[in-house]
């Protein structure tokens, strides 16, 4: 159980919130270095914190620049409003056609992770900004984990001026420990002792000599967690908050429709002739996510990647089972979260005929920031079903928690990311009992990604790891394996 911390232990800081005991603590932990993760569990206050150390610097620095996944813009200027006396003109969101040359003065410049990978003209206007009295924050650190993409490289280089660098996050790493280098050169190079990858993995990493770009074995865990931890604060959701129970999912079955298994029948196969005339195994990896999406979309009921008919739906049965768990529910705020755009076109389309009094708010790609975050605060003040994909809205939505239920309509392949999705309403503001119930399709991909989530898993690197196995013993042992999808 968490209690309120006194304000007289903190410097005098233009708060409107009076932080939680752990997060007092989180502060007190970070404050004396000039570079730090934020470890810390979905809900636990990570935003906060940060806040917090940027109002006590706030002689030594001129402005915080917040990097963070493009659909958590808006919702970390709300903490920054919610949390401090800022004014509208002090909080900068950038755009993409943002340039060096319309720069506002702003204490807060709030900037899209990706939008450092694909556009130049962002990039430009970062790099005017950032010098040795800047604080920058990268918000969902995992997006940084791959040392090779153009935004990690970016933001390590710009990164290098800033007097004070704080990385955020909950899950650190979803891999193996090669998930931290990125994140903590971003921080310094120094806290690991490893001036480049190269030597890094030489000491930490043990590679296939069968399979190209395999990791063998990691070593050296308690060697780096001893090296991270003075800049580490790390705390889960268990050891510092009281939240009302998180009840197991329940889980419904449908069968495929002929349509998706002639489909989902064509999917294996083109597979198997793609991996068996393979020669080299860099490329086997990309097949294999090919192959899961394919399958995936095809359960899910949408046309995958290569087929004909791409992204447009397929007459399936999870959609009428989503509108019998609708139908079944008194609840005013639901959730329901699909994997495919496809899906959530599907659905919306089918609420609105069958049940046209229950209000549907959409929540994924194709929509710009501006109308994602309209749609959601009108489902936040007049109730309905929150429909969205996970990868555009599993993180950062505190406003969840006006549901206590959620269906999955499909899932991803990862429990890390399953986790996130559940989690954006078992959060702090959350008073209810929060309830789960999956959907699925009765065919292989969906019972591996099922056993997954369950041992809180990874269906992809468990097939790949089987994959391997099977292709060592040749072309029988892989169509056994393929069967079983």
């Amino acid at each position: 159980m968490t209690e309120a911390a006194s304000l007289q232990q903190l410097p005098t800081l233009a708060l409107r919130s009076t932080p939680m005991t752990h997060q007092v603590a989180a502060f007190e932990n970070m404050r004396p270095s000039k570079v730090g993760a934020l470890f810390m569990d979905m809900g636990t206050g990570k935003s906060l914190v940060v806040i917090m150390l940027a109002l006590a610097r706030r002689e030594k620095i001129s402005r915080v620049i917040w990097c963070c996944p493009v659909s958590l813009k808006r919702n970390t200027a709300r903490q920054i409003f919610t949390h401090t006396n800022a004014t509208d003109d002090s909080v900068f969101l950038f755009d993409d056609k943002v340039t060096d040359a319309s720069l506002p003065e702003a204490g807060w410049c709030i900037v899209g992770l990706e939008s450092l990978g694909s556009s130049d003209r962002v990039v430009m206007a970062l790099n005017k900004l950032i010098d040795e009295r800047t604080m920058l924050v990268v918000d969902e650190s995992s997006y940084i984990k791959g040392h090779r993409a153009k935004r990690t490289r970016r933001l390590v280089l710009m990164g290098k001026r800033a007097r004070y660098r704080l990385v955020l996050n909950g899950t650190p790493i979803s891999q193996g420990i090669e998930d931290l280098y990125s994140q903590m050169q971003f921080l310094s190079d120094k806290i690991l002792g490893y001036r480049s990858w190269y030597s890094f993995q030489r000491a930490h990493l043990e590679w296939s000599e069968k399979f190209k770009g395999k990791i063998d074995k990691r070593r050296g865990e308690d060697y780096l967690t001893a090296r991270m931890a003075p800049y580490v604060y790390q705390i889960t959701k268990e050891e510092c908050l009281d939240l009302p129970e998180k009840l197991p999912a329940t889980s419904r079955y449908v069968s495929l429709t002929s349509e998706q298994q002639h489909l989902y029948d064509q999917a294996k196969e083109r597979f198997e002739n793609e991996a068996m005339s393979l020669e080299e195994e860099d490329g086997m990896g990309i097949i294999v996510y090919r192959l899961f999406g394919a399958l995936q979309a095809i359960a899910s009921g949408v046309v995958p990647a290569g087929f004909e008919g791409h992204g447009q739906p397929i007459k399936n049965n999870k959609v009428d089972e989503q509108l019998r768990v609708l139908r079944q529910l008194d609840r005013k705020h639901t959730v329901v979260w699909c994997r495919y755009q496809g899906n959530v076109k599907q659905l919306a389309a089918a609420i609105a005929e069958e049940m046209p009094e229950v209000p549907v708010f959409t929540y994924y790609g194709v929509m710009n920031e501006r109308q994602r975050d309209n749609s959601l605060q009108a489902w936040v003040k007049e109730g309905g079903v929150f429909l969205g994909t996970a990868s555009c809205g599993g993180y950062g939505l505190n406003e969840l928690v006006e549901a206590d239920y959620a269906t999955f309509f499909s899932n991803s392949f990862k429990y890390s990311e399953r986790l996130q999705a559940e989690d954006r309403l078992h959060r702090p503001g959350q008073v209810r009992n929060v309830s789960y119930v999956d959907i699925w399709a009765k065919c292989g991909i969906e019972e591996r990604i099922e056993k997954a989530i369950n041992r809180k898993g990874d269906a992809l690197e468990t097939f790949r790891k089987e994959l391997d196995a099977a292709r060592e013993k040749g072309k029988g042992a892989v169509e056994t394996l393929l069967r079983g999808l």
